[in-house]
């Protein structure tokens, strides 16, 4: 027994080791757990364990979310914080519920009323449904104008200072009665106003679009939320990949000088979802194999991306396949434990977003897929020859 502990005590030191990779230390514990008859580190009795333990998150399903999203869309008030106003018989309606005149600050308040009583709807105490906080953080700043800095309220990655509740927005309100800040095409042509110009012209990162009114506020809100043929993801992705992604940490470089990336996309498909953690996810998978890249071979990695819609399940699936590479685990190794980037991709942007799949070459003509985030115990099941690592991410 001292024996075994001495030798644990071993492992614990030689595993932290700055100059091993995270890939040397899992293969280490690994080989040491199969040669020692240690227990498996995912079971209960591994707590007394000087072995790295899993830093995993509880399981949240990603359909709360995406019917909450499609919900608002559908509500006949909360859609017109994400679509354009091109009706005259919308602005009446909206006008005899505001008092019979159209003003913002009466539509504010029928908008902040409906999203209050629609997230009630999904309250996780009440009903045990999941919402991503940072989901409706951004839509309530957007909204209401509130945020824990109330000097400076902003949204989204763009830091935008403009919403439903900013001053500037109700006094243009008060000298333009009766006209909408996000006109269509129509109205604005028919009542000459294309709504409220912003005080400054901001630059969206999702493409290369820059947003003068309030109109482009509205379709730049809905972009972050919803997949479409007119304003697809393919094009997001290669935005990303061309100019690099600002998120709130950091910016990404653009990929296009470290990646040879081709794409192979369904635009018809429509998605409901966190498109700004799709991206960071697309951004955070492109890092794990630039990485593993590095490691082995001195090429560029070959990158193949797409999105299609499964014909068995109806799912709709994104996709980032590593075509000039090999998984660097046994499929045991595999279902047992993750790396610390495919943690930290899970932890960050894949709960609550997705589940998570990999189909992959594991070298020895093994080839399978397995579950690495998905509510269930990772299996593997094995597939047809595939090339390379195959990252899926499956709504």
């Amino acid at each position: 027994m001292a024996k075994k502990t001495n030798i644990q005590n071993f492992i614990s030191t030689l595993l932290t080791n700055k100059k091993l990779t995270n890939t040397q230390r899992e293969r280490i514990a690994a080989l040491m757990i199969r040669d020692l008859d240690l227990e498996s580190p995912s079971q209960e009795s591994e707590s007394d364990s000087n072995l790295p333990k899993s830093d995993l998150p509880e399981y949240h399903s990603s359909a709360d979310v995406m019917k909450f999203l499609l919900e608002y869309n559908q509500d006949p008030i909360l859609k017109y914080t994400c679509h354009p106003i091109d009706s005259p018989d919308v602005i009446k309606e909206i006008a005899e519920m505001c008092g019979g005149t159209y003003t913002v600050e009466g539509h504010y308040h029928l908008i902040s009323t409906r999203f209050k009583q629609l997230r009630e709807k999904y309250n996780f105490k009440k009903f045990g449904k999941y919402l991503d906080y940072k989901v409706i953080t951004l839509m309530k700043v957007y909204i209401d104008g509130t945020t824990l800095n109330k000097d400076t309220p902003s949204w989204s990655h763009l830091q935008i200072p403009y919403n439903w509740h900013t001053p500037e927005l109700w006094a243009w309100s008060k000298k333009n009665p009766g006209i909408v800040p996000n006109p269509g095409e129509n109205i604005a042509e028919e009542l000459e106003n294309e709504g409220y110009k912003l005080p400054k012209i901001l630059s969206s990162n999702l493409a290369a679009k820059r947003l003068k009114t309030f109109g482009d506020i509205v379709l730049y809100y809905k972009s972050l939320f919803h997949i479409k043929r007119d304003d697809n993801l393919r094009d997001k992705i290669l935005y990303v990949y061309n100019n690099g992604y600002q998120t709130s940490e950091q910016k990404s470089l653009p990929w296009n000088e470290k990646v040879q990336l081709t794409h192979n996309f369904d635009n018809s498909i429509e998605l409901f979802t966190s498109v700004d953690k799709l991206l960071q996810a697309f951004v955070a998978i492109m890092k794990i194999c630039i990485d593993v890249q590095k490691q082995y071979s001195k090429e560029l990695p070959q990158i193949e991306v797409g999105f299609y819609r499964e014909e068995i399940t109806g799912r709709v699936c994104f996709y980032v396949h590593h075509l000039n590479s090999e998984y660097r685990k046994s499929i045991d190794d595999a279902k047992k434990r993750i790396g610390e980037q495919q943690t930290n991709l899970i932890k960050n942007q894949i709960n609550g977003l997705c589940d998570l799949y990999i189909q992959a070459d594991f070298g020895n003509d093994h080839y399978a897929e397995i579950n690495l985030w998905d509510g269930k115990p990772r299996e593997a099941k094995n597939i047809k020859k595939i090339q390379g690592v195959k990252y899926i991410l499956k709504y």
